[in-house]
């Protein structure tokens, strides 16, 4: 969205979650027995529907066919219903669908549609099933109708319909409650148990079956794990397993009351919610004599400790009274460590017997550890036994012992092999793992946390025992980006640290050699090490070294073989055609693989491997690639859409430095997803490269998270280079690149040299005018968002890459060698400290257009190409021609060259009062082609006022250089009703293409068509539908690196309606979605592809955020495919899925919306798939044919907050690491199966 960010959520408050349990049980009520059958022959066939038999497995005397396409908007069969009483009734229709894919037919009730309800396919025509639908009928006769309507695709059988009507709700009540010690004493820890009995009609659902343990009055423990279904008449026996402080009470003496009651949160809908609660009477006595805890000894270990290594307490506790203590209550010990409280012991719960005592070592602490990180001298251990007074005593003063510990001071830290402890989180090591400096709770003698510290120019260096890979600031962009390992850096200070004494006694600082203002530390608790300017005194920067044994003789550098892609022939093969796979292997390691070693690679198909590379053992050297074809095995194509795994060293023969990143998976698709673009893609890290790879990161800030495909390469000296060998012929080159910004965050230029086949062309000129953005949405005020300031506070650095877009000399064949290198003759060379090479694009450019006859040239008005002079007046001059013409005249033609539009006022376009390129209803415009004519500068958009105004074949780039909701300049904005954006170049907008309705004129924008467009480094969205526009469409086009919703539909005050968004790219928005839909009616997104979404958004987001009027009619999102998308909401602060159904603020606004997704693909996906919140009752959402390949935690995760219904049907699920389905609500249905 571009006029607001995604709003801060509003908590609900428990009045408002109550109110909607009661809702869900006032209306949860279930359907039961009551059968009545009405054979579709007998029911009222009309529109074509007529008595078949011509297929075999129906009931009756025939079945209703008739439902083909030839009656289509005619067919149907009806009955007359009774109905005992009014309510909800299920219909049971029974069905053949031998199509082979899931049909629809409309269900009438009393002749109102009550839904589109989906048939999904049968074995075939003689294979009959049942769909159940729920729908209510009055008392007496009702009529209920299936027909072939004008949205639905028909073609199925109909054999019977069964209605089945409510029964008796569920009912229960407690029979029982009763409690351990049957006669309880003065501080036992009673647990209490209740029978609940089902005494309804009907059986429970199968969700929880809540039991509240009250005494007195005051609620003391709960039973809360059973959650199976209870038969009428049946009973459960339910002990409590939690409560306020844990699953039983501390008797206390006298007369008390218990209550049980059951189903105490409303979960359960009941005939009778009056009955759920029994009392009974107990008594506390008091016992003889008491409880008397002491300490009686208190060590510790290591016994005669060396700081900083950790300490663990043991402490003897014994009761030295006349009365056990029973078992139930924890007896706690606190360990401090002059006076400050160290760690704890909190897990034992046994009785303790009169006079017995029992060994108790810390297993716990406020830094989440059991031990104390030591420091040198003297100190104070002090052991206190029910610190925190769970438990009745005989004397309460005697809980303490004391001790004096003596700690030796640290030994200096010299050349040796250590494993290095943080001091904040003191049972945390540093180690290595995937070329990433990580910290956790390795073991000891686990050699990826052991470090060699050795000497090295005046300095130190770190390399680890396990691989020889140093320590390095390489790769880090960002303060959220992660310390990483390099065997040999290409700026060998990267690697070099000093380590000065810490503040405290022990450790010391790890400070950057390259940078000084960096230390090491894991202040962000990001599970990887990180090096930034930070606080030194701060304890998450400060390190242990202890020493291990002397430096081992460093381990030789090894390869790293991945796999970078996969192919395969035919590439869009038929049911059961032989498939030859081939796969590009790389070698990300430092060092060599071995010539004569058999390096295979293994092609699985669904998990079963099927094909091989089996003779390949040639030497592959560092950043070097080959592409090998099969040799053995065979596969025929079967199946819709699987996916095919390529291996790299699948008979594990070569020692690598990464084991786990040797395979790669795709999905083998004869689907087309996305745009159809002219260039081709040359990612940076797929080819020959001489930098460091940056890669792997998705949270926001970090630089590789807006990557395509989170990686880049990075040149930080002379002589680093990207090299790419084309595929394909062109001669219009782009390159999306980042270099760092300046300190004060003023716009400055870098240059970079360009080869072709080995010869240098022009350097490219970068420039940072277009990247960079910090602090808040709202730091700069007013309407301005983030700003360009990097002082600013907090300082949250994000987008980071632009574009350059330059016309070789000459049109290059397939098989050019392009090379871009850093070198000491390029522009700000010293003061630019890298430039960041994503990917390359090379395309043909075509042949310049010729003017129409009906085009007037903006030059016979006074506008000159390339002359740098303001084009403003002359373009004015042109269109006035045109309107003056009396329609001979229908456009401004735009020769080839750059007109240039830097003069005007800032302000609006919605209402003329800021410069823009003005069009008039009947007025186009029109050039030569995007690589030849361009309109540039600080007005370079157009505003159209009156539709049928056509914009196609030129380059529109705007110098916006932060977003500013109010003043910022749209490339195509306002009424394009009956118009078409054919073939346009946007960048540097605000936005890119924003059609709505302006300048207090009435109605809405219709008929609007953009296709083929470039949409490209936008500060808001790249697309969107606004303010109602209908019947359009935004086909084929590339959108990439906008700062909000990729492209989307916005209803906002009226209903965008009948829209379709197909077959478009969209990549790395780097807020928000890639494609949004709030609200609306009867619109479409479909086989679109989304690729690597960033902050605060999903794949596809639809529902009612941002204040839509409703939601209504149809939304269809199918065969779409989302790539790395999802992310975690930094203002919500939780993950967002790839696809999100978000249905904030829906009070009144979901108008029986019939929701359906099918066979979208899923695939990497950040968190999880599929991602649901907030109320969504009364919508009807169905997930045909999802195929969900692998996510970083769920296949569908539904939030607490979820209310509604959602039905999944055909899923696929692989390669999720947690729960296919996590629904955390009870108010939220599930129906169909997700594997």
């Amino acid at each position: 969205m571009t006029l607001m960010r995604e709003p801060v959520r509003p908590g609900f408050t428990w009045a408002l979650l109550w109110l909607g349990v009661l809702c869900t049980v006032l209306l949860g009520f279930s359907a039961a027995a009551n059968a009545a059958v009405y054979q579709a022959e007998s029911g009222t066939l009309t529109g074509g529907a007529a008595v078949q038999t011509d297929h075999t497995g129906y009931t009756g005397t025939g079945f209703a066919g008739g439902f083909t396409d030839a009656n289509k908007g005619n067919a149907q069969v009806a009955w007359t219903i009774s109905a005992a009483s009014a309510g909800s009734y299920t219909l049971g229709l029974r069905y053949a669908n031998g199509t082979g894919s899931a049909r629809t037919l409309s269900l009438y009730v009393n002749g109102t549609k009550v839904k589109q309800t989906t048939l999904n396919a049968t074995a075939n025509w003689d294979s009959w099933s049942t769909q159940n639908d729920s729908v209510t009928l009055n008392a007496g006769n009702n009529t209920v109708a299936y027909k072939y309507t004008t949205t639905d695709n028909g073609n199925v059988n109909l054999d019977s319909l069964t209605t089945t009507a409510a029964t008796t709700p569920a009912d229960l009540v407690v029979t029982s409650v009763t409690w351990t010690p049957a006669a309880p004493q003065t501080g036992n820890a009673m647990a209490f148990t209740a029978i609940i009995k089902n005494q309804g009609g009907t059986a429970t659902p199968a969700i929880k079956h809540g039991v509240n343990f009250l005494v007195d009055g005051a609620q003391v423990a709960w039973s809360d794990n059973s959650t199976s279904s209870l038969a009428p008449g049946a009973s459960v026996t339910l002990t409590a397993n939690g409560g306020p402080a844990g699953a039983t009470w501390t008797a206390t003496s006298g007369a008390h009351t218990v209550q049980a009651y059951v189903d105490d949160q409303n979960l359960i809908a009941e005939s009778d919610e009056s009955n759920n609660t029994l009392s009974a009477p107990f008594t506390v006595t008091a016992p003889s004599g008491g409880i008397d805890l002491v300490i009686t000894s208190l060590s510790w270990s290591p016994a005669n400790p060396t700081a900083p290594g950790p300490v663990t307490f043991t402490a003897v506790v014994k009761n030295q009274g006349t009365v056990t203590k029973a078992a139930g209550t924890k007896i706690g010990v606190s360990f401090t460590v002059d006076g400050i409280q160290a760690n704890w012991s909190d897990s034992y719960t046994s009785s303790l017997a009169a006079g017995a005592s029992v060994t108790l070592t810390a297993n716990s602490g406020p830094a989440g550890t059991a031990s104390w990180a030591s420091t040198g001298g003297s100190h104070t251990v002090q052991a206190q036994v029910d610190d925190q007074n769970l438990i009745t005593e005989s004397n309460e003063s005697n809980n303490t012992s004391s001790a004096t510990l003596t700690v030796a001071a640290a030994p200096a830290v010299t050349n040796g092999l250590y494993r290095i402890r943080n001091y904040w989180q003191s049972a945390q090591y540093l180690y290595e793992a995937n070329g990433k400096v990580m910290y956790g709770t390795p073991a000891a003698n686990d050699t990826s946390s052991q470090w060699a510290l050795v000497d090295q120019g005046g300095h130190k260096a770190l390399w680890n025992a396990a691989t020889g890979n140093y320590v390095s600031i390489s790769g880090i962009a960002t303060s959220a980006d992660p310390l990483t390992t390099t065997y040999a850096d290409p700026a060998p200070s990267n690697v070099l640290f000093d380590l000065p004494a810490a503040v405290t006694s022990g450790y010391n600082n790890l400070q950057s050699v390259a940078t000084p203002a960096w230390y090491a530390n894991i202040e962000g608790l990001k599970g990887f090490a990180q090096a930034y300017a930070i606080d030194k005194t701060w304890g998450s920067a400060q390190w242990a070294f202890e020493q291990v044994g002397s430096v081992p003789v460093r381990p030789a550098a090894k390869p790293d073989l991945v796999v970078t892609g996969i192919t395969w022939s035919p590439a869009v093969p038929a049911a059961g055609q032989a498939v030859t796979f081939s796969a590009t292997i790389k070698n990300n390691g430092p060092g060599a693989t071995p010539a004569g070693t058999i390096n295979k690679i293994s092609f699985a198909v669904n998990g079963t491997a099927v094909t091989a590379v089996s003779n390949y053992s040639a030497s592959l050297a560092p950043g070097a690639s080959v592409t090998l074809a099969q040799d053995t095995g065979s596969w025929a194509m079967s199946g819709a859409a699987p996916t095919v795994t390529a291996t790299v060293d699948s008979n594990a023969a070569i020692a690598e430095t990464d084991e786990t990143n040797n395979a790669f998976s795709t999905i083998l698709s004869t689907t087309a997803y996305g745009a159809s673009m002219p260039y081709t893609t040359y990612e940076a890290e797929a080819g020959t490269y001489a930098g460091t790879l940056i890669s792997g990161g998705r949270a926001w800030g970090q630089l590789s998270s807006e990557a395509s495909g989170r990686a880049a390469v990075q040149l930080r000296t002379a002589g680093q280079y990207v090299q790419v060998t084309t595929t394909a012929a062109g001669q219009g080159l782009v390159v999306r690149y980042s270099i760092p910004d300046s300190s004060n965050g003023a716009a400055y230029d870098a240059g970079l040299s360009l080869y072709v086949n080995g010869v240098k062309k022009n350097d490219l000129v970068l420039t940072n005018k277009y990247s960079w953005l910090y602090g808040t949405w709202s730091t700069e005020g007013g309407n301005k968002r983030w700003s360009n300031n990097p002082n600013a506070t907090p300082t949250n650095p994000h987008r980071f890459f632009d574009e350059v877009a330059v016309v070789l000399d000459a049109s290059y064949p397939a098989g050019t060698v392009i090379k871009l290198v850093r070198e000491t003759s390029n522009q700000n060379f010293a003061s630019t400290a890298s430039v960041t090479v994503d990917f390359l694009e090379l395309e043909p450019v075509p042949a310049q257009q010729a003017m129409p006859s009906n085009f007037v040239s903006i030059t016979a008005y006074g506008g000159v190409a390339n002359d740098g002079i303001d084009d403003t007046a002359a373009m004015n001059s042109a269109i006035a021609a045109v309107t003056s013409s009396g329609g001979a005249k229908v456009g401004v033609w735009i020769p080839a060259g750059t007109f240039n539009f830097d003069t005007g006022t800032v302000g609006p376009g919605w209402n003329g009062t800021g410069t823009r390129i003005y069009l008039p209803a009947g007025v186009s415009l029109r050039g030569t082609g995007i690589w030849t004519s361009t309109l540039q500068g600080a007005f370079a958009g157009i505003y159209a006022k009156g539709g049928n105004s056509n914009l196609s074949d030129l380059k529109i780039s705007a110098t916006d250089i932060l977003r500013d909701d109010d003043n910022g300049v749209t490339g195509a904005e306002g009424n394009f009703s009956n118009s078409t954006i054919n073939n346009v170049w946007f960048e540097h907008h605000k936005v890119g293409v924003w059609t709505t309705q302006s300048f207090s004129q009435a109605g809405i924008v219709t008929n609007a068509k953009v296709t083929n467009c470039r949409i490209r480094d936008t500060w808001a969205d790249g697309l969107n539908f606004h303010y109602g526009t209908s019947n359009s469409t935004a086909s084929n086009n590339a959108i990439r690196n906008t700062g909000d919703d990729g492209m989307a539909m916005w209803s906002e005050a009226n209903l965008d309606t009948a829209n379709v968004f197909q077959n478009n790219t969209v990549q790395l928005p780097v807020m928000a979605n890639g494609v949004a839909i709030y609200g609306g009616k009867n619109n479409a997104v479909k086989a679109n592809l989304i690729a690597d979404t960033v902050d605060n958004g999903a794949g596809i987001q639809f529902g009612t955020n941002f204040a839509p009027p409703s939601i209504t009619g149809t939304l269809e999102i199918s065969g779409n495919k989302l790539l790395r998308t999802g992310s975690y909401h930094h203002d919500y602060n939780y993950n967002i899925g790839a696809i999100w159904e978000y249905w904030v603020g829906s009070a009144g606004k979901i108008a029986s919306p019939v929701i359906t997704l099918t066979n979208n693909l899923i695939q990497d996906s950040t968190y999880a798939a599929v991602f649901i919140e907030e109320a969504s009752n009364g919508a009807s959402v169905t997930h045909t044919g999802t195929q969900i390949v692998n996510t970083g935690t769920y296949g569908v995760e539904i939030r607490s907050t979820a209310s509604g219904a959602a039905t999944f049907n055909g899923t696929t699920v692989t390669g999720v690491p947690q729960a296919h389905l996590q629904n955390n609500s009870s108010n939220f249905t599930v129906t169909g199966t997700i594997p």
